[in-house]
């Protein structure tokens, strides 16, 4: 059962409707994912490690015939609450490569059907090369807001 079977069960036993439109990433992000080719340019090797339901890595070596070789590992740690209800479960994603980018992205609902987004971006070492990003949703019956 795919995960928008499973939220279409959830909404007939609650009685809701469509509570709102879907964001705009969710709508290419199948599209992107069933037409991005990355070309083949050596060896890829991905390990993922659920060690428990809430949280997940994900380690990645790549072995390139024209690059360095890269390592990069990813964890998730997710709060309670009903996994398919991506819009309200707390999360904090980190990802860190060998070449020294980090990201950290953080989503909490605050309530109300309102929920914060914090993203942080380090293209290197150097605090210069940093980007944090603030978002605030509200969640209506049939849209969103965001800021």
């Amino acid at each position: 059962m795919d995960p928008e079977e499973m939220q279409q069960i959830i909404r007939k036993a609650r009685g809701q409707k469509n509570r709102k439109p879907p964001q705009f990433m969710r709508i290419t992000g199948p599209l992107k994912m069933m037409t991005m080719v990355q070309p083949n340019d050596g060896f890829r090797f991905e390990l993922a490690i659920p060690f428990s339901q809430h949280f997940q890595t994900q380690l990645s070596w790549v072995l390139s015939n024209k690059k360095p070789a890269e390592f990069e590992c990813m964890a998730m740690l997710a709060g309670g609450g009903n996994m398919m209800m991506e819009d309200e479960m707390s999360m904090i994603q980190a990802q860190t490569t060998s070449s020294g980018r980090s990201t950290v992205v953080i989503q909490k609902p605050i309530g109300n059907g309102v929920k914060l987004n914090i993203e942080t971006d380090m293209g290197a070492a150097d605090p210069s090369q940093c980007m944090t990003g603030f978002t605030l949703t509200k969640d209506f019956a049939t849209s969103h807001i965001q800021y």
